[in-house]
């Protein structure tokens, strides 16, 4: 049985309305916990679990800001019942309470991975308060280090990459270009004189291929430099969009996709321009890339503002990513699209321009129906985009 025992109400330890899980059998111990949170922190939503099955089921279906844990409880006691939940659970701060007698397994919990433990009767509202309040804070400090490493990780790689990239355009930029006019010489003489046309056909293809090859070097060329445009602009999002619509025109007709921009509500964002030009770029791109001859395919891109951060929403109806490509999507060089000539490097440019800004993307999608991709930059995003 779950219920929702504390309403949110005003409090001066805590800053924010905070969603605890109280997993505890005795409802006199509930009630007691229920009081004493309403003098430590006043701005809590408890909701209580009698049963650690119960407990288990709540943690994954709801998210909860902290954990309040019995050990001892009718299916399950002592130190298996932290290690049931905080495995349901790993990323949700755990505080355990324990029995006078029990502070040794307390000892235990902490070493497994809990954030606190308290002995039941002996919990105050100063002691409980101060436990939920860093609890929490601990949680949140983890997070943004791990949010910073795995930062400090994609600039590495991207670093490593845009080496490598760099010296394939210097070995590979001349051999192409002495083909690509050798065959364009070729196909001039060939049209002056009495040559089959079937030659002449041959060599205009392979002529668009050298093309292709250019346009994945210069793709090489812009992905390998250290930083993209540096100018720092005010870019209003409705216009790099109609832009890039425009630009895609013969691509969307082709696929006979629709692609409508409804941004003329959202404020201008300083940053680059060309940045945000080449996310739009890169995004529309891959949903007509996405298309693969369905019809009725349709891209519509929207926004909101919450006063400091612009989310941009790319929402399309072309078929949708396996869950198994979800994970890889960001990778440099990913691609599902070798036939097509995808180099894979468009998404993970996507990401290097929206980290650049310290903004996020992330990705929803359903196989076989529809793709989400939610960008978010703040209107003074300018960050890593000012001139050194």
């Amino acid at each position: 049985m779950i219920e929702a025992a504390l309403k949110p109400k005003p409090g001066d330890m805590l800053q924010k309305s905070m969603r605890i899980l109280l997993i505890e059998d005795n409802l006199g111990d509930q009630r007691l916990i229920e009081e004493i949170l309403n003098e430590s922190s006043g701005q809590s939503d408890l909701h209580w679990a009698s049963t650690l099955e119960d407990g288990i089921e709540a943690v994954k279906k709801d998210d909860y800001d902290l954990i309040l844990l019995d050990l001892n409880l009718p299916d399950s006691d002592g130190i298996k019942t932290f290690q049931r939940i905080y495995d349901a659970a790993p990323m949700m701060p755990i505080v355990v309470l324990t029995g006078t007698d029990d502070e040794k397994v307390g000892t235990k919990a902490l070493a497994l991975g809990a954030q606190d433990y308290l002995i039941k009767g002996r919990v105050d509202s100063y002691s409980l308060g101060k436990s939920v309040r860093f609890a929490v804070e601990r949680r949140l400090a983890a997070e943004k280090i791990e949010r910073y490493q795995a930062k400090v990780a994609r600039s590495e790689l991207f670093a490593s990459l845009g080496t490598i990239s760099a010296a394939m355009v210097h070995e590979l930029s001349q051999p192409v270009t002495v083909i690509n006019l050798g065959i364009e010489n070729v196909v001039h003489i060939l049209k002056e004189s009495q040559c089959h046309p079937e030659a002449v056909s041959q060599l205009e293809d392979s002529l668009r291929s050298v093309h292709q090859v250019n346009e994945i070097i210069n793709k090489f060329r812009k992905f390998g430099r250290n930083t993209l445009e540096k100018r720092v602009d005010e870019v209003n999002f409705q216009d790099a969009a109609d832009k890039i619509i425009k630009f895609l025109n013969p691509s969307m007709r082709q696929a006979r996709m629709e692609v409508t921009a409804e941004l003329s509500d959202m404020p201008p964002v300083r940053c680059g321009r060309d940045d945000i030009e080449q996310m739009f770029l890169m995004l529309i791109q891959n949903s007509i890339q996405a298309v693969g001859g369905k019809k009725g395919c349709k891209l519509v891109i929207s926004g909101t503002f919450d006063g400091t951060d612009v989310d941009l929403l790319f929402s399309d109806n072309c078929g949708g990513i396996s869950m198994e490509d979800q994970k890889k999507i960001f990778q440099p060089f990913f691609t599902t699209k070798l036939v097509s000539g995808g180099t894979g490097l468009g998404l993970s440019i996507v990401q290097q321009i929206v980290s650049k800004y310290d903004g996020s993307i992330r990705v929803s999608s359903t196989d076989g129906h529809g793709t989400n991709f939610f960008v978010t930059l703040s209107v003074d995003a300018e960050g890593g985009g000012k001139n050194e």
